[in-house]
């Protein structure tokens, strides 16, 4: 997939926003492959790397590893290590929408 630093981000964005307007119910959580933008559930976008624009953006674009990711994750610098394992581990649907929103909302690095 030919994916810009532009599009991983703005795509990243959409996806995150879906999971702060759809966190799921009491009994069963949203996940990232239930976003329907993905074609296998009828929408444009191609499965990628972890259900991640980001990742894919740069493991396979720019060949590089986490720390080229194009957000700031904060001090915890990968995302499995910050707010994006807050969100995996919430258990109900509001803290759940609150991460997805933080995640969405990350600040982007400067372009190296």
């Amino acid at each position: 997939m030919s994916l810009t630093r532009r599009q991983a981000i703005r795509r990243h964005r959409m996806l995150w926003g879906w999971l702060a307007d759809n966190p799921g119910t009491k009994h069963k959580l949203t996940k990232k492959s239930d976003w329907p933008g993905w074609e296998y559930n009828g929408g444009r976008y191609a499965e990628v790397d972890e259900d991640c624009f980001l990742c894919e953006y740069a493991f396979r674009v720019i060949d590089m590893t986490c720390p080229q990711c194009p957000l700031d994750w904060g001090e915890d610098l990968l995302c499995v290590e910050s707010i994006y394992l807050d969100w995996c581990k919430a258990r109900t649907p509001k803290t759940r929408s609150k991460y997805a929103e933080i995640i969405r909302d990350l600040p982007v690095r400067r372009a190296a």
